[in-house]
């Protein structure tokens, strides 16, 4: 009398296995070009998968893998994809695999006197620019490396214009360029206003920075947006309806007179506060706005038109 063997897959094993063609866009973990359709069980998961293609790859150390079925992640068996998704375990399944990313670990803390409005980087140093009206520029062991005082309230925007050179705004309506020195030693860096621009009638919210043009964008509460020059030489007279009178300038700050300057235009055409601005990353000429009005512009700086 026959029997069976037992090592043969009974029918309900065959239905649950599928065939699947493993693939990559990443070069350096390809299978090899002679790696056919694999069967494999329809109860296996990410991390199955990925022990599968670290055993093929025949690699040192597991890498992490994510999984793709048709552009969607697979957060689940292999059958529950199928089911959900209607397909039959009797297709050959295309399967992509990718790096995973591993979860952000946290590294240091940063921590400042009042609320943080805006940060920046540049190679390995972090500029901050907070509500109690301080620039800060630190190491990457939480340490400050160098502070600047000359908006007289909060600091809305910073960027790096260059190592040496940074743009920063703030509700005092103005825009100031800085030198800055830098220093290993905590609290041993400089920074040193060098130039005061006017020309919104509110807080200046937000600045783009174009350093090879000498170009700063700004976004004002006053539903302007700005095109500034980071030069002394190409800026004209600020408007003498916005400067601080002399007697206020004096209780403000006992520090030397810095040079002012204008704007190079100012482009009107939102009907609220501007909340942020870039220039086109491909042709400095061209900028973006957004606004609390609903809208997008697109602005041509060399003409001043939206």
């Amino acid at each position: 009398m026959a029997t069976d063997d037992p090592a043969a897959p009974t029918q309900q094993q065959r239905q649950s296995q599928v065939r699947i063609h493993l693939h990559t866009k990443s070069e350096d973990i390809e299978l090899p070009r002679d790696t056919g359709p694999i069967l494999v069980s329809t109860e296996l998961k990410r991390y199955q998968l990925s022990t599968l293609v670290n055993r093929l790859l025949e690699t040192n150390k597991p890498l992490p893998l994510e999984f793709l079925i048709n552009g969607q992640f697979l957060r689940t068996s292999l059958d529950e994809f199928l089911t959900k998704n209607g397909i039959s375990a009797e297709t050959s399944l295309s399967v992509e695999y990718v790096r995973a990313l591993i979860p952000p670990l946290y590294a240091a803390s940063y921590e400042h006197d009042d609320w943080v409005s805006s940060v920046d980087v540049l190679s390995q140093r972090i500029l901050s620019g907070s509500y109690d009206g301080l620039l800060r520029v630190w190491n990457m062991s939480s340490e400050v490396v160098g502070t600047g005082q000359s908006h007289t309230t909060s600091v809305k925007a910073a960027k790096f214009l260059s190592p040496n050179q940074i743009a920063s705004s703030g509700m005092d309506r103005t825009i100031r360029i800085w030198k800055y020195e830098d220093a290993q030693a905590a609290g041993a860096a400089s920074l040193t206003p060098t130039l005061e621009l006017y020309g919104h009638k509110a807080s200046v919210d937000n600045i783009a920075v174009h350093a090879p043009s000498s170009r700063i964008l700004s976004a004002s509460s006053d539903h302007a947006v700005g095109l500034w020059s980071t030069k002394k030489s190409e800026g004209p007279a600020a408007p003498e309806s916005l400067l601080p009178s002399a007697n206020k300038r004096r209780k403000l700050s006992n520090a030397k007179p810095l040079p002012q300057r204008g704007p190079l235009s100012m482009l009107q055409g939102h009907q609220s506060q501007v909340a942020d601005i870039c220039f086109d990353e491909k042709d400095a000429t061209v900028g973006y706005s957004a606004s609390w009005d609903h809208s997008v512009k697109t602005w041509d700086l060399t003409t001043s038109t939206c």
